[in-house]
């Protein structure tokens, strides 16, 4: 008997019809022919966990006593979602689950089910929960990723990137680069940096301030928009999107950035907003050097160095839209956004980024 085809989405209150969930995972081999969903739960997640997207932990039980436990992810209710809509994020993780998953060299959770409505008004996910992976590691944007992690990650990049080069043009014509689809949003980071400055009244030298302030203007000089770029990135390595094995393996989620890219956006990214503490200069020179000599690689030419340092300022445009939030957000979201905008900060100013844009 070939597989079950899966059921078509209407709309999200079939999460709660177990009938449509029973096709769903018979689709899928993840539930018996002869069995059927009977019990079915959603618990949300703590707030603040996805900043364009709602999610929860959805709980099944068979009639035959069974439970499994899966991920549900759907569009955000909160105020950032016509900013979502518009940058077309939940079109773009689809894509990634549909197109690519099946053959990227990233290890990344199982699909169970990927789709829009047919409405196209909202758009669902089911994935497999990693937190019953017995002995996996969760990490926390607040707290950040360790340097040592940091570095063994960032080695994994380069075969993903390398890969992505091999994708024929034409399945990924549709996606935009990372910096088409960041350049209209980058118009919000003036007046998030001040609203920034407002909440925390932290003491920020007046050359960064300057760049934040100059962003939009600055934007494209940090980010240049190659159209020709056939480097698929990933564009969110907060390091709530990280898991680790006990093997070692890296295991990444949230793919609503997906774009077209430079490989060492990725890296500049992980580097900026995530990585634990106050990373110095040498720092990052380590960090993009282990992701050059993946391909094997000896050291970092001066243009390298650059465009890295250039890329790692284009950065604050991705945590902008937690500040735009902030009245309607909690408190893990406002800790969440307040460590990115400090990181940044002192990224830039580390790699002398003032400096190389003429900044003061």
């Amino acid at each position: 008997m070939g597989q079950a085809i899966a059921p078509p989405l209407s709309s999200l209150d079939q999460l709660k019809d177990p009938a449509w969930l029973t096709s769903v995972l018979q689709a899928r081999d993840r539930l018996a022919r002869d069995r059927q969903v009977v019990e079915i739960s959603i618990v949300p997640m703590p707030e603040g966990v996805g900043l364009a997207s709602e999610l929860g932990r959805l709980e099944l039980v068979d009639d035959a006593g069974s439970f499994q436990r899966l991920i549900v992810k759907s569009a955000t209710l909160s105020e950032l979602r016509p900013l979502a809509d518009a940058s077309g994020v939940y079109d773009r993780e689809l894509a990634f689950y549909e197109r690519f998953a099946g053959t990227c060299p990233l290890s990344t959770p199982g699909v169970i089910f990927a789709a829009r409505t047919r409405d196209g008004s909202d758009f669902l996910l089911l994935l497999e929960d990693l937190s019953v992976d017995f002995g996996i590691r969760s990490y926390d944007q607040i707290e950040g990723v360790d340097l040592a992690d940091a570095m063994d990650l960032v080695a994994t990049l380069l075969p993903f990137h390398r890969w992505s080069e091999s994708v024929p043009p034409s399945e990924k014509a549709d996606l935009p680069t990372l910096s088409g689809f960041l350049e209209p949003i980058s118009g919000i980071v003036p007046q998030c940096w001040m609203r920034y400055l407002e909440i925390t009244n932290d003491d920020v030298p007046d050359a960064v301030t300057s760049i934040a302030q100059r962003f939009p203007e600055l934007f494209g000089e940090m980010l240049p928009n190659d159209l020709s770029c056939q480097t698929l990135v990933h564009g969110d390595l907060r390091a709530d999107n990280l898991f680790r094995r006990p093997d070692g393996t890296f295991v990444v989620i949230d793919f609503q950035v997906f774009s077209r890219g430079r490989g060492l956006v990725d890296v500049a990214y992980l580097a900026a907003l995530s990585v634990a503490g106050k990373p110095s200069r040498a720092d990052h020179r380590r960090l993009l050097e282990a992701y050059a000599a993946a391909d094997g690689s000896v050291g970092v030419t001066e243009d390298l160095w650059e465009e890295y340092c250039l890329a790692t300022g284009a950065m604050l445009v991705l945590p902008a839209p937690g500040i735009l939030s902030w009245d309607s957000s909690g408190q893990r979201s406002h800790e969440m956004t307040l460590a990115m905008f400090r990181r940044w900060a002192h990224a830039v100013g580390e790699l002398g980024l003032p400096d190389l844009l003429g900044v003061h």
